[in-house]
């Protein structure tokens, strides 16, 4: 039964995990036979379909196969789930990944689904903007006592400008001792009750978070409570949580006291690298060390960002060059070492090229030096050559170069070039071309020609691989006067897993003057079956059961 291996291959990639509840199966087909189809299932046909969809074919695994465990030296054990074969798992994720499932789906995941995948399941949901389905599985998670749940749910209320409700889901657990939900607390309470804050990070902090602290710290500096402030920066910085030194000794600069406050700046740069390396050697400076102790300090920061490389800012690297632009005596210090006798070829070199380019910084002049790049030779309207050069960037696998080979096909009046490689680009998964190639292939080919070319281009990469790209089709269709194709557009990609596109429809429909449409949009979000879903409680299951039951509108 082909329908069973389709329900499969949905659940896995809405993010259900490998081991599938057999039941789970069961509910699901349902939603994948007409009502005529359903009515000729007889009783054990299912049963039936699922035992020879678990037959080896060729070699391999069956496509649907009973999941099994074996203690050691035990008997194997038959499980009531059944896993769904690697390659139709791949093969599913490919080209289903722009059918919406059926929107009897999410109900049957919602009753069905294994406890620990509901909060994945939930998370897919609300990139489809199914929140009612997302809290619907999260409350599912939290009946299950599923770890996480109740906090994610109130992070997804939160986030959708809930606040209250969001309170309501994890209140009860932080009262009942569990960290997460204490950040969470305190994380809702900070913008109207600061001084709550405080207290409830401070009782994370005292069961294990010590993150708490740092976050305690900071509210009570703001609030201008200094010593209280240093109390909790302190602990954050003696349990070594990230930044905690790097605020307090922010608090104790304040305070004048700069001493004590260059310790925890060197112990924060030299432990975790990133700006309190420039923020150190800047205090540095102030108090009056030399350039040469300034440097000395500097370099081994310098060569360690070097080795580690983790492709974030070059903060050491930015401090050396300032620290060398600011201190003119320092630099003709150091060139009169380029300059002696004996010195190795490979150091003079560096050392003359870094003297160089801090001699530059000094004088407002650090610029790309190499006037053969290809940005330098457009710059310099050499464009046949820039084109040449660019074109062997892109050649050798460089993905932005590509659109400026288009550019530059574009400027030297070849359109049908500049169009194939912005299509080359646009197949890259840069969404930016979107607009020159409308332009460009409305021109040649006419528009309708022109959406059809950017939707299936859109749609060939997929909800994760680059989700700008449909909804810069959806802006193109906006612009070109199309709003109600623009809207099926954005419907589609939302219910087959868009994460923008539910966001960017609301936005439409004002644009069009749709207003209570689209105030309901962004504050229910749409069922499975593509309408504006009506008012639905965001109150937790417990609350409900009590009778307190209001609509997230209320």
């Amino acid at each position: 039964m082909p329908r069973l291996i389709e329900s499969a291959m949905d659940v896995r990639r809405l993010g259900h995990d490998i081991p599938l509840p057999r039941i789970l199966l069961e509910a699901s087909i349902h939603h994948y036979l007409s009502a005529d189809q359903y009515d000729l299932v007889a009783d054990g046909d299912i049963e039936h379909a699922l035992a020879e969809l678990s037959e080896p074919r060729r070699g391999t695994r069956g496509p649907l196969t009973p999941v099994t465990f074996r203690e050691p030296g035990g008997p194997r054990v038959l499980t009531d789930d059944i896993r769904l074969a690697d390659y139709l798992d791949q093969h599913g994720r490919k080209e289903r990944r722009t059918k919406a499932p059926p929107a009897g789906l999410w109900d049957a995941l919602a009753d069905h689904a294994a406890r620990d995948s509901l909060i994945a399941l939930a998370e897919a949901a609300r990139d489809r903007g199914h929140l009612r389905i997302a809290l619907r599985l999260l409350a599912a998670g939290v009946e299950a006592g599923v770890p996480g749940a109740a906090v994610a749910a109130a992070r997804l209320l939160e986030e959708e400008g809930k606040p209250d409700e969001a309170l309501l889901w994890c209140l009860p657990l932080a009262e009942a001792g569990n960290v997460e939900a204490m950040d969470r607390v305190a994380g809702l309470m900070e913008a109207a009750r600061p001084d709550v804050a405080v207290a409830w990070h401070r009782k994370a902090a005292e069961a294990g978070g010590s993150h708490g602290w740092l976050c305690a710290g900071m509210l009570l500096r703001r609030a201008g409570e200094l010593l209280e402030a240093e109390d909790c920066l302190r602990r954050a910085a003696d349990a070594g949580v990230h930044g905690g030194r790097g605020e307090l000794a922010h608090l104790l600069q304040q305070a004048g006291r700069t001493e004590e406050a260059l310790v925890h700046l060197r112990q924060e740069a030299e432990a975790s690298g990133g700006y309190a390396v420039v923020e150190t050697a800047a205090v540095m400076r102030e108090r009056g060390d030399s350039g040469l102790t300034v440097l000395a300090w500097l370099l081994p920061r310098a060569a360690e960002e070097g080795r580690t490389d983790s492709g974030g800012v070059p903060w050491a690297e930015h401090a050396l060059f300032r620290h060398l632009a600011m201190d003119a005596l320092l630099r003709s210090r150091l060139r009169s070492l380029v300059d002696e006798e004996g010195q190795d070829d490979a150091v003079r070199r560096e050392l003359t090229a870094l003297l160089d380019s801090a001699e530059e910084l000094a004088k407002g002049g650090l610029r790309e030096k190499d006037a053969d790049t290809p940005e330098a030779l457009r710059q310099q309207g050499r464009l046949a050559e820039a084109l040449v050069l660019y074109r062997k960037e892109a050649d050798a696998g460089r993905r932005d170069a590509v659109a400026h080979v288009a550019a530059l096909h574009e400027q030297l009046g070849r359109p049908s070039e500049a169009l194939a490689w912005y299509r080359r680009a646009a197949e890259g998964g840069d969404p930016e071309v979107f607009p020159q190639i409308a332009r460009l292939m409305t021109e040649a080919e006419g528009p309708d020609e022109t959406f059809d070319w950017l939707k299936s281009c859109a749609d060939r990469h997929g909800e994760k691989d680059y989700p700008d790209q449909r909804s810069a089709v959806a802006e193109l269709l906006r612009i070109a006067g199309r709003t109600d194709e623009a809207l099926v557009w954005l419907r589609r990609a939302s219910r087959t897993g868009g994460p923008y596109a539910w966001r960017q429809y609301a936005e439409l429909l004002e644009a069009a003057g749709r207003m209570e449409e689209a105030q309901y949009m962004r504050r229910y979000g749409w069922e499975p079956c593509g309408e504006i879903s009506k008012p639905w409680s965001a109150a937790p299951p417990a609350v409900q059961r009590m009778g307190h039951v209001r609509t997230a509108g209320d």
